[in-house]
C-alpha cells in the first residue's frame, strides 16, 4: 500500500491519494455451495447472515467509518473492549430482519498507523518515466 501512495502516476492524478478499506464483522450461520464449471470451482455462502455482512460493508461508506461491526459481534466482546473501545454509531432495521441491527465501530485514526518506508518508491519512479517516455515515443 505504501508503494500506492508514493505511486507517481497515482500522485499526479490524484494529490494525496491514500487507499482506505472498509471492513464488516457479524456473526451466523451460512450453507457453503459449490459454483462454477468443469474448469473452474469457486466456493459460495448463503444465508441472510451473509446479506447482513455485505450490507454493513456497503454502509461503512455511509457512516465513514472503516469498520463497522453488529450487535452480535459487539456482544462477544470482552467487557473492556466494549466500553472502552466500540461506539454505537446506529440501530437499523436491514430488509429481510425482523428485529433492529446495533451498529457498532471501534474507534481509531487511521492516519496515526506508521508505514513501513520502503526503497521500492525509487524503482517505481523509474519504471513510472522509462513507461512515460515510451508512451511520448509512441506517439512520435
Amino acid at each position: 500500500l505504501a508503494d500506492y501512495r508514493e505511486h507517481p502516476g497515482l500522485i499526479m492524478r490524484i494529490p494525496n491519494f491514500r487507499v482506505t478499506l472498509g471492513c464488516a464483522l457479524h456473526v451466523g450461520w451460512s450453507i457453503e455451495g459449490a459454483i462454477g464449471s468443469e474448469f473452474k470451482i469457486d466456493a459460495s455462502y448463503l444465508s441472510p447472515h451473509v446479506n447482513i455482512c455485505s450490507r454493513l460493508g456497503a454502509a461503512t461508506k455511509q457512516y465513514l467509518v472503516p469498520l463497522l461491526m453488529s450487535h452480535n459481534v459487539a456482544e462477544m466482546c470482552t467487557p473492556q473492549i466494549t466500553q472502552e473501545h466500540l461506539r454505537l454509531v446506529d440501530r437499523v432495521e436491514l430488509m429481510g430482519s425482523k428485529t433492529p441491527i446495533g451498529l457498532y465501530t471501534f474507534d481509531m485514526d487511521w492516519r496515526l498507523i506508521e508505514v513501513d518506508e520502503r526503497s521500492h518508491s525509487k524503482v517505481t519512479f523509474k519504471r513510472f518515466k522509462m513507461r512515460q517516455h515510451r508512451e511520448k515515443v509512441k506517439e512520435q
